[in-house]
């Protein structure tokens, strides 16, 4: 090698391209910013034009994949199940609840011009009237036990329905006790009361006769609770697809309001809803978070460059190159998606760098008493070379992206593939220009020199003095590393990248908690009936299935067995389809009759409870008699108009809730036999789609909120049906997609690297040098990700080309100061290419690193893993890079030294 670092004839050749190329520059630079400009105008103008941008988190993921074409095929066939919303209604009773369901559907059936569908599953007709047929004879024979205990009651309040005709039977029923017969009356006792105590407080109440017909069945089966299916118009070319028909959603919602929907609660969740409420959670606060970062970064530039000229031309190249970026952007692939739109984030931090190192090598170049123009010049050669070896490198980077399946990221590969040589070019064209315009005062210059401001010297030489055991401690940190990456997991649950506070969010998992009734279930298409029913039984036999549905399940069986029971029913009860008598109704009788009612019953309790009773009835007798002399007491003190709106306020409490009941009672007893032909068109074609297809509907056994049974899931009921398709298929399959497409880019981007750095350094020991630093931050940082159980993500395997670009520039602007011959073991640490890297790196951080602290799981995701990242590259660009360099470059005897 000779007494000094030989300059290899490739090197030269372009030190002196770059030196003539900013010559160039320099001789007209009014011309050269301004034609630079005018194309910067003119790309913005047609960016703003003509981009656009493609939200459907679909178009991510390439549509050849397999499991992509399933699910395809299956949206093509069932088109009513994409892009929904899903309205979860809950009330006090179930009767509120399917009351204002009922009315959210009207609503939203109205607003045609932001929903296309509406759909409420418990509201079909057919349902309504054969409902009884789904339950099992020992349901149905319980069922007939208990509506023959209190048929008394509903014969009577069927053709009276008033207050008095009620205590009236709840007096009879207190003798019928005792008389010793078995009559429960707590539950209609307590719910007695609870109306009293309503009124008492002026608060609104209504009784659920549907309880008190089925006991605790209708709470067991969460029947208070009603769904209503929408499908939205989206409009993909806008930031937010769904946000008209989320307003519109939120106000509708929004509209029940008053007593008669207090208790009730209107929930928003579903697929769009999903979406749009992530969307608003990252872009919650993004505002003041960007002008929190611009601040600190405008402030380290202030602090690295010493020079507010500097750090205009930073600025002024910056803006520039991610205008012309935009404008390619825009011209190769004309719409961007959720991932390319974040080319910006990546060329603020890797294009930044290029002016970075140019202006803090310009300034040096000053000290040493160069001539501006000159200083100019000899800068560009001095580290052009470097520059476009960190251009093509960081490029190979984003392009190895291309090939790959993940679209969302193979667009944003080749958009900031490209935008590295934007930045490489307006750093070398552009920045000299606007830089010659101005000079930078002596002062500045002496200020800011590495002779007058630097680090400690203890530190400077301590990756010299100590350069064993560095190199020792990263070989046992890299070993530690590689012994920890099988442990590298990736978080298929794209729920867990959303704001878990949010209610869309929130509702989703608490549904998911209902295994039963998970929103994430599996669809199969089978082609006919032999098939759908072959691959039920197998699919029953699963430990991790719970339940199969498919269009034969909605035909009950034993239906002979059951109809029998509903005709016993039907004559115990003695329901008559038409409605009461109007002569006979009491239900407005005057308010004394009414009062004289409550009085004799009052009276009754009283000698019930002066009897010997079961203690927890008797306990709420004890309540209800002491509740009844209070509203009695309020009543004697009212005049007779409010005497008459608390009487009615009561007898709708206790009453309200059963004429519709009843009525629907009536409209289950004449439930008849029925086959799957006779199955509506509507239901039927949400289950066999027009070329015959059967879809069958696969619920999992556990929450699909835990990865690892999310994933069982998956896998157990795939290998039975490979062409299974719906969410937790696509989430699965989708994060192992971009695994791989992340493995298969940087592996080949490192082999590229290499061969590339091979060519133009033409030494394998320093491309070894600059691949192991880099390699060893890979490891730390995925090692640190592995301890702290942050697993990797949708989000924040992003930010790797990031972290990929910046650590083989770091080490090619090191390595390349120490070949132009700078003596690494004395003052490698101590020049301009240190500071820059310094610099550009804190940028990176303050740019990105305030992620970290964003509300949005994924974005923080993403701002945790690039500080850990970012920290990591610079300790071994700074410490290891240095300990390895003294290896091949401790002999080296006294050069020129330029910083």
């Amino acid at each position: 090698m000779g007494d000094r670092i030989k300059t290899r004839p490739i090197e030269t050749r372009l030190e002196a391209l770059v030196s003539w190329w900013v010559g160039k520059m320099l001789l007209a630079p009014w011309l050269v910013i301004a034609l630079m400009l005018v194309l910067t105008g003119i790309s913005l103008t047609y960016s703003i034009k003509n981009i656009g941008i493609n939200t459907d988190t679909n178009d991510l993921l390439s549509s050849d994949l397999p499991f992509r074409k399933t699910y395809d095929k299956y949206k093509r066939e069932f088109p009513q199940f994409v892009d929904t919303m899903l309205f979860v209604v809950e009330g006090p009773t179930l009767e509120i609840t399917r009351t204002v369901a009922a009315e959210l559907t009207e609503r939203l059936k109205h607003s045609t011009r932001e929903f296309k569908s509406v759909y409420t599953p418990d509201a079909e007709p057919f349902f309504e009237r054969n409902g009884l047929l789904y339950q099992t004879v020992p349901e149905l024979e319980a069922l007939s036990d208990r509506l023959a205990t209190i048929q008394p009651f509903l014969a009577t309040l069927a053709e009276n329905q008033s207050l008095q005709a009620l205590l009236d039977i709840l007096s009879k029923a207190l003798d019928a006790i005792d008389q010793s017969e078995q009559i429960d009356l707590q539950p209609i006792l307590m719910r007695l009361d609870e109306a009293i105590q309503a009124r008492l407080m002026d608060k609104p109440y209504s009784l659920s006769w549907q309880e008190m017909m089925l006991g605790e069945t209708s709470q067991q089966t969460g029947s208070q609770r009603q769904y209503v299916v929408v499908q939205p118009v989206l409009n993909y070319s806008d930031w937010l697809p769904s946000e008209q028909a989320m307003r519109s959603a939120r106000e509708i919602t929004g509209s029940f309001t008053g007593e008669q929907y207090a208790g009730v609660r209107i929930r928003l969740t579903g697929g769009v809803a999903l979406d749009y409420e992530e969307l608003q959670s990252v872009s919650r606060g993004a505002g003041a978070a960007a002008v929190i970062a611009t601040v600190m970064v405008l402030v380290l530039l202030l602090v690295g460059l010493r020079s507010v000229w500097l750090v205009v031309g930073v600025l002024a190249s910056l803006f520039v190159g991610l205008s012309l970026t935009a404008g390619f952007a825009t011209w190769a692939v004309g719409e961007l998606n959720m991932i390319s739109v974040a080319f910006a984030v990546l060329y603020i931090g890797l294009g930044v760098d290029f002016a970075i190192h140019y202006c803090l090598h310009y300034r040096h170049f000053l000290y040493q008493k160069t001539e501006k123009m000159e200083a100019l010049r000899l800068t560009g050669g001095y580290v052009g070379t470097a520059l476009i070896l960190c251009a093509i490198t960081t490029a190979v980077g984003f392009f190895a992206f291309i090939p790959t399946a993940y679209s969302g990221v193979s667009e944003l590969g080749l958009i900031s593939g490209t935008g590295m040589f934007i930045s490489l070019f307006v750093s070398l064209s552009f920045l000299p220009a606007l830089l010659s315009l101005r000079s930078i005062p002596s002062a500045h210059v002496e200020h800011a020199s590495g002779k007058r401001v630097g680090m400690p010297e203890v530190i400077t030489q301590a990756p010299y003095r100590h350069a064993i055991w560095i190199r020792s401690g990263a070989v046992i940190a890299g070993l530690a590393g590689v012994i920890l990456l099988p442990g590298a997991s990736f978080d298929y649950n794209p729920l867990n990248l959303r704001d878990p506070d949010s209610e869309s969010v929130s509702t989703f998992r608490e549904l998911l908690a209902d295994s039963i009734s998970s929103p994430w279930n599996i669809t199969i298409l089978a082609n006919n009936t032999q098939a759908t029913e072959r691959m039920t039984e197998e699919l029953r036999q699963l430990e991790v299935v719970g339940k199969v549905v498919t269009l034969k399940d909605l035909v009950p069986s034993e239906q002979e067995e059951k109809l029998i029971l509903i005709e016993d029913m039907a004559l115990i009860l003695g329901l008559q389809p038409e409605t009461p008598d109007a002569d006979n109704d009491t239900s407005n009788a005057d308010a004394q009759t009414q009062v004289d009612a409550l009085t004799r019953f009052r009276d009754r309790l009283m000698t019930y409870l002066e009897t010997q009773k079961p203690a927890e009835v008797h306990a709420t007798a004890a309540q209800l008699y002491s509740d009844l002399n209070r509203l009695l007491g309020q009543l004697q003190t009212s005049d007779d108009a409010r005497q008459s709106r608390i009487l009615e306020d009561l007898r709708t409490s206790l009453l309200g809730t059963l004429p519709d009941n009843i009525d629907r009672l009536r409209e289950s007893l004449s439930a008849s036999p029925f086959a799957i032909t006779q199955l509506p068109e509507a239901v039927t074609s949400r289950w066999v789609a027009g070329d015959g297809e059967q879809r069958i509907q696969v619920f999992p056994s556990q929450d699909l909120n835990d990865n690892k049974a999310l994933r069982e899931f998956v896998e157990q009921v795939s290998a039975i049906a490979p062409n299974a398709t719906d969410f937790p298929i696509l989430s699965l399959e989708s994060g192992k997609a971009v695994v791989k497409a992340f493995q298969q880019a940087f592996i080949s981007a490192l082999i590229v690297i290499s061969l590339i750095l091979l060519i133009i350094m033409r030494n394998p020991v320093d491309v070894i040098y600059l691949l192991i630093p880099l390699l060893l931050a890979g490891l730390l940082t995925v090692a640190t990700v592995i301890i702290f159980d942050m697993r990797f993500n949708f989000a924040n395997i992003i930010a790797l080309p990031l972290l990929l670009g910046i650590g083989v520039d770091n080490g090619i602007h090191m390595i390349w100061r120490v070949r132009r011959g700078i003596k690494a073991k004395h003052n490698l640490l101590t020049t301009s290419t240190t500071r820059a890297v310094i610099v550009s790196a804190l940028t990176t951080v303050v740019s990105f690193g305030n992620l970290s602290f964003s509300m949005h799981p994924g974005t923080a995701s993403m701002g945790k893993l690039l500080t850990i990242g970012m920290i990591f590259t610079l300790i071994t660009t700074l410490i290891v890079l240095p300990a390895l360099l003294s290896i091949r470059y401790s002999s080296t005897e006294d050069m020129r030294e330029i910083g």
